[in-house]
């Protein structure tokens, strides 16, 4: 805290810690293992699978693993002292914004887990395969971000090459958002849905969406200080 290179470089390290909690509360709340964020691919089988006992409660999980961290997080942004430059001043206010909108993915996540877990339980169904689907939606989207957020971006054409990246996932969401409710009212129309049904598959479309939001905002950020992008570069190399 005396200094703000090292402060910003202690905020950063926890971001990213808060940003791998969230990422696997998420993928809780999906009941998927968060490894298969990182596998070659996410099969069928897998997003089609019904919940085990390892798909615990978000909420749960909220509490003893984000929340926490988040208010710590949080406190120690609130006793910096050192006069920042524009430079970190925007990354400081940057780190902010990003911590809270993880925790807003997550409690997206814990609303949506309330109907997707159950749905996920059930017989085979019009209303349990539109469940898989948005499950394969965001569990696709969550991997997409995952890659983007470990692209490098020390200069321009890489930074422009991570937001290229996000625009893809951008459109691919956009497309299955209106695929997704032009099914439903199709569905609603074959009677294979109900209104209410239908109804509550758009509130939760809703919830993904705002998880995907929350997240992309986490990942396009990346207006790091330059002084402080350069410590990282010298740490990298520096001898064993």
């Amino acid at each position: 805290l005396e200094s703000a290179d090292a402060a910003a470089a202690a905020v950063a390290l926890e971001l990213e810690h808060l940003g791998g909690l969230s990422v696997e509360v998420i993928c809780q709340a999906l009941c998927l293992p968060v490894e298969a964020l990182d596998a070659d691919t996410a099969g069928a089988a897998l997003l089609e699978a019904r919940p085990d006992g390892r798909c615990r409660d978000a909420e749960t999980l909220y509490q003893q693993r984000v929340k926490g961290v988040y208010g710590d997080l949080l406190r120690f942004m609130g006793r910096l002292e050192v006069v920042l430059d524009a430079e970190h001043q925007r990354f400081w206010s940057g780190s902010q914004a990003a911590a809270a909108r993880m925790v807003d993915a997550v409690k997206d996540a814990k609303h949506l887990q309330k109907n997707l877990g159950q749905r996920l339980h059930e017989a085979d169904s019009p209303l349990r395969a539109a469940y898989v689907d948005l499950r394969g939606h965001l569990f696709g989207q969550l991997r997409g971000l995952r890659r983007v957020a470990l692209m490098p971006a020390d200069d321009a054409a890489q930074r422009q090459a991570r937001q290229q990246g996000l625009e893809a996932l951008d459109q691919q969401a956009a497309r299955f958002d209106a695929a997704f409710r032009q099914q439903l009212f199709a569905a609603v129309k074959h009677d294979r849905l109900d209104g209410l049904q239908a109804g509550s598959l758009l509130n939760d479309l809703g919830y993904a969406r705002r998880i995907h939001a929350s997240l992309r905002d986490v990942v396009a950020f990346t207006d790091e200080p330059g002084s402080l992008r350069g410590l990282r570069r010298r740490g990298a190399h520096a001898p064993e």
